[in-house]
């Protein structure tokens, strides 16, 4: 969602610029979701196969090339073209984000934190590029005041073992 809610507050502008009429706005919206709605299913399979982390990377990859493609286009079909590279993006990066997010949860209660990664998803097209870091923050503090891990004992004077850190976020413990 990072490059469609930056991009899409201008699409307007661009529309105008290069005259669309009302069926190719219609296309230069849908680009996006239609190349990503056929695209996600497939992705998300042959990512759990091949890595997630190449994909996940190849899309941020795509999302910064699609960025720049946008000052570069001088047509309205080059716009829908690079919508559709960009909802390919998305369905790299989504997916694979998702799936890390069921990998690192504790078991029972991965439902609650794909929630919270959706609204992160979800408020930053709402809400802007801020909302995303907000929301984290909010249910990271939640999570940490419902979620309580054990903290660890300081080692007695003259220890030579170091304690091994531990983390207070739930996600990385």
């Amino acid at each position: 969602m990072l490059g469609n809610g930056v991009v899409v507050p201008f699409l307007p502008l661009y529309a105008q610029q290069f005259g669309a009429a009302g069926l190719g706005v219609g296309f230069l919206f849908s680009a996006h979701s239609a190349s990503r709605t056929f695209l996600l299913p497939v992705i998300g399979k042959v990512s759990d196969r091949w890595g997630r982390k190449n994909f996940l990377l190849a899309g941020l990859l795509c999302y910064a090339l699609s960025s720049v493609a946008f000052l570069l286009a001088n047509s309205m079909v080059a716009l829908i073209l690079i919508m559709a590279f960009q909802g390919i993006a998305t369905a790299m990066v989504q997916p694979v984000s998702m799936a890390y997010v069921g990998d690192l949860t504790p078991k029972g209660r991965e439902g609650a934190y794909a929630g919270y990664v959706n609204t992160a998803f979800l408020g930053g097209v709402a809400g802007g590029p801020r909302c995303p870091f907000y929301c984290c923050c909010f249910f990271c503090r939640n999570l940490r005041a419902t979620e309580p891990r054990p903290r660890q004992q300081p080692l007695p004077c003259g220890s030579s073992s170091p304690a091994a850190p531990s983390s207070e976020w739930p996600v990385f413990a």
